[in-house]
């Protein structure tokens, strides 16, 4: 006895287990990975690990006795296991845990390691079985909701609402003792079923190899990686290792001990009983025996020695204690169901048993010679014991007698072993020669060796057995297993369910099961050419497959099919084809079904190979036909044979026309001498035939070679009510059976040659030669295809208003198959014929498809045509998406596609559009229908439903999957239809139908009916259970839930890219969600379509307003609760990176998709609800024995040891979770270690390799500069709540793990401009009127990086699969390989973007240290200049990369705006301003040209950064308070800046002041105020740089001869009709960049020359300045004009009178008298209170700082003119300006002695000074800062008032300080 193991693998210890480190791995997860194609790819590591260890490949090699009985050993290793189970904590209950193991191992008399390892498993799975519980009240209550009112939602509801319960119920009962004993025991029953099926499938492909080991090299589709090859081989050699005859009898002994137990109590529960434990015990029994047997048929076909007497025995003695298991499971639906495959394998394990029992198979080496004896020992060759073959005699007799229907091939193939005995017994007696035995009959069954010792001993064996039975018991029991158990019956039903049906059984050997029933029928052929042979001839070789089954299949299927072994078998060939070839036509059915039978061999044997069926039917040696009663045109010859051989003595023409009996000579000659060229069809005069039979009408064969194909077709013709003949043989047409079997074997043909497997042959080439062999004998103007697609016509046409169940459907189908198969070949003749069909009514009044399902489909409940309709839709898709691009190229190229016709010529968009949208409309009908249609079988529906959803899926990932660059108006405009392929977009003829779909579903009206059909899929869903018996059958269900599954998902994501409003089948899957929650548990392939759902169904509701419905709500506290447990495992054992990628992205989307309660729920493991109602002193309430959150700060701690994907996966979750949740993910116990170790991680990272040619070492890279990009996130969120917090951070250990972002956060992107450009070079020069456009995919389900991550490649994949070009001679260099690698680097671009993004964010809350740290001031410069840098580089012309190049400029700005407000020294921000200028003029190397529009935002931020940078350089910056709150001060003097300052001043102001005027006269400006102010700003500064003085005339020189003066005049001139909602702002800001150039005396001095003065009076914006309240004024008119007087024109002034002093004092006082009423004005606007007594005061009036800037200026002004006129007096007569300044005075004394109301009156009148007046002053006795502005005003306007009686020398240091504070007032 063996024991049960105790490593790691397959048990872990008790404590990791129980810290949930390690978890078991189930045998039913390690059966589902090896059964998933995707999984098995990848290498699934953990099972990897498992089936690599010794101890379990040693129980997969004994599973008869994996589960042993307990023993002392293993009770000892039980209590060493469990010994530590005090010592530490756990989330199980170890004492639990331990009490479970031993109840299971002493009930189930199981090991105490096996039940531990059971219990185990129940403990993980517990979650997952909640989940899939009852469901509660709620629940019922949302998906009765969704199920709506109607047919289908009664029957729904009756099956549904009796589940619904209280959670407290459903939750009181999980916890119950008995329920948890109940859930012990399913999981023990299950792990003995998948235990078997593990052993089973991993033996299976061992075998599988080693019998099939030539041919595994050359099959295409073999997807078995090495590495499991390797496991199944070491399985296999294990296995092989003990003797096959005792691992016989242990399969035998185990397959009786199941039968045994099957037929008892399952022993558990014996007081209550349940009665799903007993259920899932029979079926745990059946799966065991059957799975037992199978390992029993390969162990039979491996062994290479004759079965021993014991072996033959033990399996016959099984059957006959069970009557060959005839009336096993009768009158038990389940049990009849499922004990068929054990049926099936009994009967052709007992054929192979006596098969092999040929007493030819023993050797002639004397060595090894056995006698003949009945002393032989029971492990001897069963054939040497006559007592055994007495026995086995018995058995078979018995079995015969009682007529057992299933013992009939064993007493078949008896029979066929006792007449090979008798022969030989007969051969020995009279010691015969070989050529005198009959070796037509015995050739086959055995030769004769030439030693013939020993047979004389069977002869008395022989004699007991003859005596059992009366007369012949050869024939007794060939007649018995004929006639009454009906053994070819069973034949054919066997194998039937061994194709490739959906309801097949034993798919990976039912080809192999099928040959060796061939056998047995090959040792029958003796019995002549029966009905009963040929049915069952043909069943074997067509496995009851159809037409979409031989199209469904993988070449491994054909490659070991039956059809082939029949064609390699000569005596078979013989016995069937060609006798059934020389009755054709008279017999035509059985000919044309063993042909079709036949057919799918072209998929493997070439054309021309001597085997192949075709060529059978190119040389028909004879033609059978009845001969007419009065026909006597032949002669007798070679009478002395007596063989009735006869000559013809005139033709026989085949075919006559079709009114040889109406008497039109005339039609009749012309239709004879059309016959008469085409030599098949007539049988000439001189031929020899025979007469086979004169009784009734007589039958002749005649010897007249034809070809049967052309023959075909011929006769198909005549079908035709068009046809002018008629089958010349019958004078009638064709019969209805025997064209659909053409009809059906051509498209078989086609099909298979059209995919054969061989790369050698041109499949195309020889489908297409078949199809004009096929029409080479028809009428003019007709071929194979028309001449089918005319019957199809005629069909619908004439029996359109006949419907009823005499419809002949079977030739409609058939015809369907047809169009199928030649579609590929020819799509360019099968678009316009459906066109022009009634079978969619698209140019014709009615549609036969819908007519012919409602009337004749539906009643009967069978939907076979409805079926092949939908494929052939899902066809035309296919044709649609392979041949959009030839559609396009085709007229403008002569592209070599291998196989490619003019798939154009005849095939317009239009019909190609109107088609498919036919088509769509009428299956969402169905769809729609579906689930109140009645179904002969339910399987039919799930097709059909499987067919529809997956077809509209594909539409919608084709429209919506892909970029559509330009709106296609070919729909709307009248287009030439030469220019209508151009300007469609690839996929264009699609999108009314993808219209269409998203409308019917998506639509806010959309109702239940619609979402029915997923709806019951779900539910479908839910009922399923992995199967391992019936897998094709389990596969095709579980196909059709994840069909639905991706389809509600594709929808989901549709609607949101479309941003469409919310609709009714969202709030469906939202009241659906806990139905759809329960599928992630129901199958492992479920998990990752439901996750996407879900994600889908969050993401689009998030899209929408107001907040979006809550997925925790809809869930229900106890669903949710139970799914986010399951999450909680992330895929463990198993750890796929698919499924964990998938869930961490999940989880991310709900945390960042105002999900609140669910985000609290995963986020701390707890509802608040749930914290509230379990609130408890001392102990914290949680859901979740760990949180999310948890969970990924756990693995993130030792972020290292992770791949790069999975670490990229959580890191996004958590950026999410801390951006949206900061303070509960930031306050989590192990942040600081996760800090730590992202800071860890960031040190020891290394250096991106950016310039690789391998494309996966190139997204390897992608993923690791994505996860550092991701820290990044992290990190400056991380400050950011830090700062927010006040929580203390060591700034300074950061800062060198920031080496990476120092060295790449900048780096130009690595875009491969050679590749790329050649890529659209080649890929446009190869495929004209296709760009790689065409091929861009959209967000329509997110991007990874991959070799599909930008261009779509599998979908150009599928167009040009056939092109050399394409493909190459390697995966590398074609196309695709282009396409490849341009995807990567588009990966990596997005890589680098993300990172530079990230770096933005963590430097800007890096600004919250750079007072502090010197180091950050330097990264930042740093980053500044590389910023600078890489935009001077060449960027590609890709919109993308110009926002890029934007955002790096406006980056650039805001870092050097923060040095700016910190107390930066200037040689940190050395350098900077050269940086910017060459940037500028990078951007811009000729300022003659224009700007283009695309450039200007980038070009205006450059802009602001000169700006900011030449305030680094400016002697006197002054610096608004609204950029900067602190300034430097005082620079040293840098003549080296003086060049660049000059061609700023002469690029940037003179010739941009230029542009900008010009341009804000044109309509559609590009230009705004804000230019002409950045403009004016950069001129202010540029004229406080050190030394600028000296460079005064060279500035001057150049702003005069750019007409700088002119153009500020004429657009001040013109601002009243440039104004801007009313507000001429183009006013202020030109007397403002006058008002710079008079601070330049020479231009000062060219302003007089120009008359300035008087050009600005005459403009018409001066007449707004007479309004006598425009101080008070709050029209934006009024309030620009009165700022252009205060900030403008006094300042203007002066500068004037600064730089000309009194030569100008004349006109500037007259300028002033022209306005008295803005003089007056001033005068009012600082009165006080009450000094006005007569006036009446009104509202309270207000301080401005404006008003107090207008009155200071004034005073100043008027102070200068009076100075000017006393020194002038008698030399220059200045005027007088009328201006109370005693009044004005006495009202500035009144506010500087009453500063309380002063406070009080301040009015702001922009934000700066908002800001201003909430900025606290502190060193003085004002309270703001406005306040202390405004009081340094009136003290200058007291000043300067009071300065009358002054000396000289105290007016100058006056004046020049009021010059100071006017340069403050005007500042930019």
């Amino acid at each position: 006895m063996a024991s049960s193991p105790g490593s790691i693998s397959y048990l872990p210890p008790l404590d990791k287990f129980s810290n949930d480190e390690e978890v078991p791995l189930s045998w039913r997860s390690v059966f589902s990975i090896l059964n998933s194609d995707n999984d098995i790819e990848n290498g699934c590591k953990a099972v990897k690990s498992f089936l690599n260890n010794e101890d379990v490949l040693d129980i997969l090699s004994r599973p008869h006795s994996a589960f042993s009985p307990p023993s002392s050993e293993t009770r000892e290793s039980f209590d060493k296991k469990t010994a530590l189970s005090t010592s530490f904590s756990s989330q199980y209950n170890i004492r639990e845990i331990k009490d479970d193991t031993l109840w299971l191992s002493k009930e189930a008399n199981l090991d105490e390691i096996t039940s531990l390892r059971i219990v185990l498993l129940e403990c993980h799975a517990r979650n997952s079985t909640r989940l899939l519980g009852p469901f509660s009240e709620e629940e019922v209550a949302n998906i009765q909701e969704a199920i709506g009112k109607n047919k289908f939602s009664n029957s729904l509801s009756l099956s549904f609402l009796p589940h619904g319960l209280q959670t407290s119920i459903i939750q009181e009962h999980f916890e119950k003792l008995e329920s948890r004993k109940q859930r012990i025991v399913k999981t023990y029953l299950s792990e003995k079923r998948f235990t078997w099926a593990c052993a089973d499938k991993l033996l299976q492909i061992f075998f599988h190899q080693t019998t099939y080991e030539d041919l595994q090299c050359n099959e295409k589709g073999n997807i078995i990686p090495l590495w499991l090859k390797q496991r199944a081989k070491d399985l296999g050699t294990l296995f092989l290792s003990k003797n096959i005859d005792t691992l016989i009898l242990q399969h035998i002994g185990a397959i009786r001990d199941r039968l045994q137990k099957m037929g008892s109590d399952s022993g558990f529960f014996k007081q209550d009983g349940c009665e799903e434990i007993e259920i899932d015990w029979v079926q745990t029994q059946i799966t065991e025996a059957t799975l037992s047997m199978k390992i029993l048929y390969h162990l039979l076909l491996h062994a290479t020695e004759l079965p021993s007497s014991q072996v033959v025995l033990e399996w016959y003695q099984l059957l006959e204690s069970y009557e060959f298991f005839d009336q096993l499971g009768s009158g038990d639906a389940f049990l009849g169901t499922s004990i068929i495959p054990l049926q099936a394998l009994s009967t052709v394990i007992s054929v192979v048993l006596l098969e092999n029992l040929d007493p030819i198979t023993l050797s002639d080496n004397p060595d090894k010679q056995y006698l003949i004896s009945s002393d032989h020992a029971e492990d001897k060759p069963f054939i040497l014991n006559p007592n055994s073959i007495a026995t086995l005699h018995t058995i078979v007799l018995q079995a015969a007698d009682s007529g057992l229907i299933t013992a009939g091939p064993a007493i078949l193939a008896w029979s066929v072993l006792l007449q090979a005995i008798s022969f030989r017994v007969d051969n020995d007696k009279e010691n015969a020669p070989n050529d005198e035995i009959d070796s037509e009959n015995l050739h086959h069954t055995f030769a004769v060796p030439e030693n013939h010792h020993g047979y004389s001993q069977y002869e008395s064996i022989l004699q007991r057995i003859q005596s059992s039975v009366v007369g012949d018991v050869v024939d007794y029991l060939a007649r018995r297993a004929v006639n009454v158990c009906h053994v070819f019956d069973i034949i054919s039903e066997i194998s039937d369910r061994l194709g490739g049906t959906n309801d097949a059984i034993f798919p990976e050997i039912g080809s192999q099961m099928r040959n060796k029933l061939l056998l047995l029928i090959r040792k029958c052929v003796a019995m002549g050419y029966i009905p009963e042979i040929v049915c069952s001839t043909i069943s074997v070789l067509n496995g009851g497959c159809g037409y979409w089954e031989i199209v469904n299949s993988t070449p491994n299927f054909f490659t070991h099919s039956p059809a082939v072994k029949f064609l390699n078998d000569d005596l078979l060939v013989e016995a069937f084809l060609r006798i059934s070839q020389s009755r054709f036509p008279l017999e035509s059915l059985p000919f044309l079904q063993i042909v079709r039978g036949l057919a799918s061999s072209s998929f493997f044997i070439k054309p021309d190979h001597h085997l192949s069926i075709l060529r059978s039917l190119e040389v028909m040696p004879v033609f059978t036909h009845m001969l007419p009663i009065h026909f006597v045109d032949y002669e007798t010859t070679q009478e002395e044979d007596n063989n009735n051989t006869v000559i013809l003595t005139r033709i026989i023409n085949l075919f006559e026309s079709r009114y040889k009996n109406l008497g039109s000579d005339e039609k009749n000659f012309k239709s004879m001498s059309i016959l008469k060229v085409d030599q098949d069809f007539v049988i000439r005069a001189g031929t020899l035939g025979r007469i086979i039979s004169e009784s009734g009408p007589r039958v002749a064969c005649w010897f007249h070679q034809y070809s049967a194909l052309k023959y075909f077709g011929k006769l198909l013709e005549t079908f035709l009510a068009a046809s002018e003949q008629v089958d010349g043989t019958t004078g009638v047409s064709a019969n209805y059976e025997s064209v659909c079997e053409i009809i059906e074997v051509f498209a078989i043909l086609i099909h298979c040659l059209g995919c054969s497997i061989d790369v050698s042959q041109n499949g195309v080439e020889n489908a297409n030669q078949l199809l004009e062999i096929a029409s080479s004998g028809l009428s003019r103007n007709r071929d194979i295809i028309t001449v089918i697609f005319d019957i199809f016509e005629e069909r619908l046409q004439n029996n359109y208003g006949r419907m009823g169940n005499n419809f002949p459907l079977p030739l409609l189908i058939s015809c369907i198959h047809f169009i199928h198969a030649i579609l590929p070949l020819y799509p360019y003749r099968v678009w316009p014929m459906l066109a022009k069909s009634g079978l969619l009514g698209v140019t014709k009044n009615g549609e036969s498809l819908s007519t012919i399902v409602e009337s004749i489909e539906r009643p009967t409940g069978r939907f076979e045509f409805l079926l092949s309709c939908t494929y052939l839709f899902k066809s035309l898709l296919h044709d649609v998406t392979k041949n959009a691009l030839r559609r396009k190229t085709i007229d403008q190229t002569s592209v070599n596609f291998s196989g490619a016709q003019n798939i154009s010529t005849g095939s317009p968009d239009q019909f190609i559009t109107k088609i498919l949208l036919f088509f769509s409309k009428y299956l969402v009908e169905v769809l729609e229908n579906s689930c109140i249609w009645k179904y002969q079988c339910d399987d039919d529906r799930r097709s059909l439903n499987y067919a529809i959803t997956s077809s509209f899926q594909q539409i919608l990932e084709y429209c919506y999957g892909l970029e559509v660059p330009t709106p296609s108006t070919a729909w709307e405009t009248k287009i030439p239809s030469s220019q209508i392929k151009e300007k469609l977009p690839l996929m264009g003829v699609l999108i009314p139908s993808a219209a269409f779909v998203v409308e019917s579903f998506l639509s806010v009206s959309c109702g239940n009916l619609r979402f029915q059909p997923l709806l019951q899929s779900f539910l479908n869903g839910l009922e399923y259970s992995e199967d391992s018996l019936f897998f094709q059958q389990s596969f095709m269900r579980k196909r059709h839930v994840i069909s639905a599954l991706s389809f509600s998902r594709t929808l989901l994501c549709v609607g949101a890219i479309l941003e469409r409003p919310p609709s009714q089948f969202e709030k469906l899957v939202f009241n659906s969600s806990p139905l759809i929650a329960r599928l992630y548990c129901s199958d492992d392939d479920f998990s990752v379509p439901v996750i996407n759902l879900l994600e889908s169904l969050v993401f689009a509701a998030t899209s929408h307003e107001p907040e979006p419905p809550s997925l925790l709500g809809h869930l229900g506290p106890y669903t949710a609760r139970n799914f986010l447990r399951v999450l909680s495992n992330l895929d463990k054992p198993l750890s796929r990176p698919e499924n964990l990628n998938k869930v961490w992205h999940f989880l991310g989307i709900v945390v960042s998709s105002r999900q609140q309660w669910f985000s609290n729920y995963l986020l701390t493991g707890t509802t608040p609800r749930d914290a509230l109602t379990n609130k408890s002193p001392g102990k914290e309430y949680k859901t979740l024995e760990k949180s999310f959150l948890t969970t990924a700060l756990q693995a993130l701690i030792d972020v290292r040891k992770a791949p790069p994907i999975e670490i990229l996966s959580i890191l996004e979750f958590l950026s999410l979770a801390q951006n949206f949740w900061p303070w509960t993910v930031c306050n989590a116990p192990l942040y600081s270690d996760f800090i730590k170790s992202i800071l860890e991680y960031l040190n020891n990272l290394t250096p991106p390799q950016l310039r690789q040619s391998n494309v996966e070492d190139v997204i390897k890279t992608c993923y690791e500069i994505k996860v550092a990009a991701s820290i990044a996130e992290i990190l400056a969120m991380h400050l950011f709540h830090s700062r927010q917090t006040g929580a203390a951070v060591v700034i300074k250990d950061m800062l060198p793990s920031l080496k990476y972002y120092e060295r790449f956060g900048v780096l130009a992107l690595n875009y491969n401009y050679s590749l790329h450009g050649l890529l659209k070079q080649n890929f446009e020069a190869r495929y004209p009127g296709c760009s790689l456009s065409d091929f861009k995919k959209t967000i329509l389900y997110g991007q990874s990086f991959d070799r599909d991550y930008f261009y779509d490649v599998k979908l150009a994949n599928k167009m040009l699969d056939s092109d050399q070009a394409w493909s190459g001679h390697n995966s590398a260099d074609g196309i695709r390989g282009e396409f490849e690698r341009s995807n990567a680097n588009l990966s990596l671009i997005d890589a680098q973007i993300a990172l530079f993004h990230s770096w933005k964010l963590l430097l800007l809350e890096l600004n919250g240290w750079i007072s502090t740290e010197p180091q950050i001031r330097k990264i930042f410069c740093k980053v500044i200049t590389e910023c600078l840098l890489v935009n001077c580089k060449a960027q590609p012309p890709k919109e993308i990369f110009l926002r890029l190049t934007q955002t790096r400029a406006e980056f650039a700005l805001v870092l050097t705006q923060r040095l700016l407000q910190s107390n930066s020294l200037r040689n940190e921000l050395d350098g900077l301003l050269k940086v910017v200028w060459m940037t500028v003029c990078e951007l811009r190397p000729d300022f003659e040209r224009p700007i283009p529009d695309i450039n200007l935002p980038y070009y205006r931020s450059l802009l602001k950064l000169l700006y900011l940078t030449i305030c680094v350089h400016s002697d006197h910056k002054i610096m608004t308070e609204e950029d900067f709150s602190k300034t430097t001060t005082c620079f040293s003097e840098n003549l080296s800046l003086l060049p660049i300052v000059i061609e700023i001043i002469k690029y940037v102001v003179s010739h941009g002041i230029g542009e900008i005027a010009t341009s804000i006269h044109e309509p559609a400006a590009q230009s705004s105020p804000e230019d002409l102010v950045l403009v004016t700003g950069i001129f202010q500064l540029c004229l406080r740089i050190s030394n600028i003085a000296t460079s005064h005339p060279q500035i001057a020189s150049i702003l005069i001869s750019d007409g700088a003066i002119n153009t500020a005049l004429r657009l001040f001139s013109w601002s009243d009709r440039l104004a801007i909602e009313n507000d001429p702002i183009y006013g202020e800001l030109s007397i403002l960049y006058l008002l710079e150039l008079s601070s330049i005396p020479i231009m000062a001095e060219q302003l007089a020359i120009e008359g300035f003065l008087t050009q600005i009076s005459s403009a018409s914006i001066m007449l707004y300045f007479k309004n006598e309240k425009l101080a008070f004024a709050t029209d934006a008119l009024s309030r620009r004009c009165y700022s252009i007087w205060v900030r403008g024109l006094l300042p203007l002034l002066l500068n004037i009178l600064d730089s000309l002093q009194q030569s100008i004092a004349i006109e500037v006082a007259q300028f002033l008298n022209q306005h008295p009423t803005l003089l007056r004005q001033s005068e009012k606007v600082l009165e006080a209170p009450l000094i006005n007594r007569t006036m009446n005061h009104g509202p309270k009036r207000y301080i401005t700082l404006m008003s107090c800037s207008e009155v200071h200026s004034v005073a100043l002004i008027i102070f200068i003119l009076n100075r000017f006129r006393e020194n002038m007096r008698g030399k220059m007569e200045i005027p007088s300006v009328n201006w109370d300044s005693s009044a004005v005075l006495e009202s500035v004394e009144f506010w500087l002695g009453s500063r309380n109301m002063l406070r009080d009156r301040l009015l702001p009148t922009n934000e700066r000074e908002a800001e201003m007046i909430k900025a606290k002053e502190e060193s003085s006795e004002t309270v703001c800062q406005l306040e202390e502005k405004v009081i340094a005003q009136l003290t200058g306007i007291k000043d300067i008032l009071d300065a009358d009686g002054n000396d000289s020398e105290t007016w100058s240091y006056d004046y020049r300080t009021s010059i100071a504070e006017r340069h403050s007032n005007v500042n930019l």
